[in-house]
């Protein structure tokens, strides 16, 4: 029986959107988790071994038990079921899995019939040749040529009927519109839907063809290229690198990216070092390749290289906290400095061919965003502060790209797409409530985008030390989990000296923070979400602090607060060390930097730490802290990097307890360090979708696993009605 569409009890399952549908709500899972639920479900009440549906899925690929565990995870996540009750997916130890719910087979809608049997029509287009590229999509059938012809005719006659009756209500965008009037019509359509992240999409100047990064994990990828008319693809890297967002050149025959040499450095001799490459479109039709590398591995960081018209590549470099434009040319084989402001922190930019000319974002030492113009010499045309919305995290940053009209830019931050003018004005782009967008890319008729849309799904785990003292491994996760969502918990932390466990998470439609002790609660109810995942409890576990706007917000039991406004905008809270004192992240210069802040005079002294990711302060005052580069420091006036800990975190978050330093590495192995006597210890193994440990109390952990992370590349056209026009 081959299923397409079925009803499991309340559940619609569409396996040709890999989508599963309750009450209106739409969960979209990777198509090998769909594969595993029709296996299950064409054999309905029956066991399906696990080398059955490892070997069917998977089509002979060598992957392990825990794929298949993630997979059935996700399914029981999305029908409503667990682990422990088991009530619609039975596990049979040591056997497999059977469907305990009866299914009911759904016919297809007859549009839907009509829409595959033309699906994958092929076009030939001028100028780059897509001859040998892989389908992604399932070939068309040929028809006839009577019918083609006849189709064509009545196509065309109900497409001019269709603009004759609907001329007056309804009229393409010709540009993207901001938020105002009726909502506009949107249309949203896949791009990518593959167990892998695509991410970082960019349109060639015609708009034909896109490339974007597939990730083998969250460091590796490979650059694709793909033909938006027939979903063919074509993998244009002959090996996987640690690859930063390809661009193409005005003539579409190249692109340009950068590389780094090393995901993390792994030793205290490493340096890591980044290179800007460029591959020959043409020639990477034909096979995979290597890419040329235009400048050379520098130990500077290097970020958003772009082709210039007159062959050279500009990009945008950091040293010494100083952000730079630079500019390579082949020509001459060298680089110089075409832009720089030690008062600005450029951060993005992007460049216009039609305008000749670069509009680059920055962060100044007043913590303003702006927006500079400049000519293609480098000189200044224009500066204006981003007149960004009041909820807007003024720490996080934007992305810039030019719209195809010239005549104004797209932004995209914490999420949301906006439109930015050259006076800094700034209005929020009407998605129809789409959030979770990032990494834009216009298309040059300006009235659609391509877009990377994440869509993460944690869960907070429970672990006592005495399960992990007795065991080597703990690979099943969902009977520790706390509380069930299908949305992102995050920074789970126990309450000093009570019950409470308090968490951040989106639940709620913008991340605010959240209570449990068996039940959950929603304490705050702001209009702005925390632009912090991370929170902290005061010493004697009566309040919760928390940043929002760039403040810090205390919150008491109740949900009433109190807002800190210091001098300077806070980034993130590190630890609340004593009642009156707090350590925290600010923005000074473009950069991240460590200092107190005093809560009862709202002071705040500069501790001289740049870029500073994690920092507590031990039993005894001496100060330990993380940067961004993941290496673990003692001391303050004279720092010692503890050596040890090089390349033992899978993410930036450490827990310090009574002199022991605790944290996850890469292996998802939890592990202890003792300070004094510099003792290293692995406790215990953990599934692959263990992300990071956020707390212990000496007696359980508190780690959050990722059920479910998606990147995707989706595409947005808007149109609005006659009447918004106005």
């Amino acid at each position: 029986m081959k299923l397409n569409k079925f009803l499991l009890e309340e559940h619609q399952v569409d396996v040709s959107r890999n989508q599963i549908t309750i009450n209106n709500k739409v969960h979209s899972l990777p198509p090998r988790v769909i594969a595993v639920l029709c296996m299950l479900a064409e054999k309905q009440g029956e066991v399906i071994h696990i080398e059955d549906l490892m070997q069917t899925v998977w089509e002979g690929r060598v992957v392990s038990a825990n794929t298949l565990q993630r997979c059935i995870s996700q399914l029981r996540k999305a029908l409503n079921d667990d682990a422990s009750t088991q009530r619609v997916i039975k596990t049979h130890s040591k056997k497999g899995y059977s469907l305990e719910i009866p299914l009911t087979p759904l016919k297809p809608l007859e549009s839907e019939v009509n829409d595959s049997q033309i699906n994958g029509s092929e076009l030939n287009k001028p100028g780059l040749t897509s001859s040998g590229l892989i389908n992604s999509s399932q070939e068309a059938r040929e028809p006839k040529t009577v019918w083609l012809i006849s189709s064509a005719i009545l196509g065309c006659l109900a497409i001019a009927l269709f603009f004759w009756i609907n001329l007056s209500n309804e009229s393409n965008m010709g540009a993207l519109e901001v938020n105002q009037g009726l909502a506009p019509l949107i249309t949203v359509t896949p791009i990518t839907s593959t167990d892998d992240w695509e991410s970082a999409a960019s349109f060639q100047m015609q708009g034909d063809y896109i490339i974007f990064q597939r990730h083998i994990d969250d460091c590796y990828s490979n650059i694709w290229l793909k033909d938006i008319s027939t979903s063919k693809e074509r993998k244009l890297t002959v090996k996987k690198g640690i690859f930063g967002k390809p661009s193409w050149s005005p003539d579409g025959r190249y692109i340009t990216f950068t590389e780094r040499n090393s995901c993390r450095q792994l030793q205290t001799t490493d340096e890591l070092c980044w290179s800007v490459n460029s591959i020959n479109i043409i020639d990477a039709l034909s096979a995979p390749q290597k890419p040329a590398i235009k400048v050379e591995c520098r130990s500077i960081p290097t970020w958003q290289p772009k082709w210039l018209p007159d062959g050279s590549i500009s990009f945008l470099t950091e040293n010494d906290g100083n952000a730079s434009i630079q500019v390579y040319s082949p020509k001459t084989q060298s680089i110089d400095t075409l832009y720089r402001e030690s008062d600005n922190y450029a951060y993005d930019y992007d460049f216009s061919v039609a305008k000749e000319s670069f509009a680059v974002l920055g962060l100044n030492k007043n913590h303003d965003h702006t927006l500079s113009v400049l000519d293609v010499a480098g000189n200044l045309l224009s500066i204006s502060r981003i007149k960004l919305p009041s909820d807007f995290p003024t720490d996080r940053p934007l992305g810039v790209q030019y719209h195809s009209s010239g005549e104004y830019l797209i932004a995209s931050g914490v999420g949301f797409v906006y439109r930015l003018d050259f006076d800094g004005e700034i209005s929020e782009i009407n998605l129809g409530g789409r959030k979770n967008l990032a990494e834009l890319s216009i298309h040059p008729n300006g009235q659609s985008f391509v877009a990377t849309e994440f869509i993460a799904d944690t869960d907070t785990i429970l672990l006592s030390k005495t399960l992990i003292e007795t065991n080597e491994r703990i690979m099943n996760l969902d009977i520790h989990r706390l509380a069930r969502s299908n949305l992102s918990d995050d920074q789970p932390i126990f309450q000093p000296g009570g019950s409470l466990i308090a968490f951040t998470s989106n639940r709620a439609g913008n991340r605010q923070i959240w209570l449990s002790n068996g039940e959950v609660r929603q304490l705050t109810k702001s209009t702005q979400e925390l632009q912090s995942k991370t929170i902290r409890w005061s010493p004697d576990g009566k309040n919760i602090s928390g940043v929002i706007e760039n403040k810090v917000h205390i919150w008491q039991l109740d949900g009433t607060y109190q807002i800190i406004n210091s001098k300077l905008g806070i980034e993130s809270i590190l630890q609340w060390i004593s009642f009156d004192e707090m350590l925290v992240t600010a923005i000074v210069n473009g950069q991240s930097t460590l200092h107190s802040l005093n809560i009862k005079t709202k002071t705040m002294k500069n501790l001289g730490l740049k870029n500073i990711i994690w920092a507590n302060y031990d039993d005894k005052g001496l100060l330990i802290y993380l940067d961004r580069n993941g290496k673990l420091w003692r001391g303050l006036e004279k720092p010692k990097e503890i050596a040890r800990l090089r390349n033992q975190l899978e993410q930036p978050s450490v827990v310090l307890r009574k002199g022991v330093l605790y944290g996850l590495n890469n292996a998802r192995q939890l592990w202890s360090y003792n300070i004094a006597s510099h003792s290293f210890k692995i406790l215990v193994g953990l599934p692959e979708s263990t992300r990071y440990l956020s707390d212990y109390n000496g007696e359980d952990f508190l780690i959050t696993n990722m059920a479910q992370l998606k990147k995707d590349l989706i595409s947005i056209e808007i149109k609005r009605r006659k009447n918004q026009l106005n």
